[in-house]
């Protein structure tokens, strides 16, 4: 049986994993009207046009920049984890996500000068809050599982 050893790996996987999740809950969310965008079109504002971050090349770049910053702050949240411990990884994974929501989406993203997309109104941005929730929730589940799989739970201080 293969085990994945590799804490980087174990992070990118789970941190994607858990932007996943997200963007399903950002899916409903515009749905049903509790968003006025998917949040992987904020992605998409950094690199792009207000006219294009709609159109399927802007959803998907968006999407692609997307998972592959969930996977980085995923890198980052289980080094967290190595040097804290690897005791109660749901609860620190909510923490790391609502700090997520604070620094990078709400102090970060709201002061870039080219960001147009990002909202201003109470509703969308407590939206963004409990998708961000749901993201470090699911990537604490996913790093628990990855970890757990691959006996990486046991080692001293991991």
């Amino acid at each position: 049986m293969y085990t994945l050893k590799d804490r980087v790996l174990i992070g990118w996987i789970s941190g994607a994993l858990g932007l996943l999740t997200r963007n399903v809950y950002s899916y409903f969310a515009k749905l049903i009207g509790l968003a006025k965008f998917y949040i992987w079109q904020l992605s998409a504002d950094l690199f792009m046009d207000q006219k294009y971050i709609k159109s399927f090349w802007g959803n998907t770049v968006g999407f692609l920049a997307d998972i592959v910053f969930g996977g980085l702050l995923g890198i980052v949240f289980i080094y967290f984890l190595k040097y804290t411990n690897s005791k109660n990884i749901v609860i620190k994974g909510w923490w790391y996500g609502i700090a997520a929501w604070l620094f990078l989406f709400g102090m970060m993203l709201h002061n870039l000068p080219q960001m147009q997309t990002a909202p201003k109104e109470a509703l969308g941005n407590f939206s963004a809050f409990i998708g961000h929730s749901i993201y470090g929730i699911s990537m604490g589940i996913y790093v628990k599982i990855l970890m757990k799989k691959n006996n990486l739970l046991n080692e001293g201080r991991s």
